[in-house]
């Protein structure tokens, strides 16, 4: 992709689409001067109120998508700094500031000052992993990686015979026999 291209979806100047982006800004317009759907559809010649709704309702996602998906990649640069900076921290110790070169036995007078401080080294190195971690499940929720979550829920059909139905679905934290014995009962 060339660089005067980065970030835009394609066809995004197409002559279509510039039309349909002016039809969007001048029904958002005259619906927000007050005129009906049917008078837009009149005006910018669309063939009803549906058409017209359908094209507002568009205008409005994409007004609010696009600031979104902007501040979703500047969400992912962020995660990416943090990773590769906690990166090198677990891969090359050695060259890494943070938390500075493996401690060597012979710098040491006694063995236990050495396992000392060989421990605070190692405990940087293992927040750096927790850390790293953290930032890669932030990373696939931002993007939507994980597989979905199932949702529990409990369904109950209740009445009397020849009244209607009642029909009530219990999230999972009002599924303890409590909160449904005090359901049943109206309390």
């Amino acid at each position: 992709m060339s660089r005067k291209n980065k970030g835009r979806k394609k066809g995004e100047h197409s002559p279509k689409r510039l039309e349909s982006r002016a039809n969007q800004a001048k029904a958002m317009a005259l619906r927000i001067s007050g005129h009906s759907y049917q008078e837009i559809a009149d005006k910018i010649g669309y063939s009803g109120p549906g058409a017209v709704y359908n094209l507002i309702q568009k205008a409005v996602k994409d007004t609010i998508q696009e600031p979104a998906d902007e501040l979703r990649q500047i969400e992912l640069e962020r995660l990416n700094r943090i990773w590769r900076s906690l990166w090198t921290v677990v891969t090359d110790p050695e060259g890494n500031p943070n938390i500075g070169p493996v401690p060597d036995p012979d710098d040491f007078p006694k063995e236990s000052l050495y396992k000392m401080v060989r421990a605070g080294w190692e405990e940087k190195r293992l927040k750096a992993y927790d850390t790293l971690l953290k930032v890669m499940k932030r990373r696939a929720e931002l993007l939507g990686l994980d597989k979905p979550k199932k949702l529990e829920t409990k369904t109950e059909l209740s009445g009397k015979p020849g009244s209607p139905i009642e029909l009530r679905a219990y999230r999972p934290e009002e599924m303890t026999n409590d909160a449904l014995r005090r359901e049943a009962e109206g309390r």
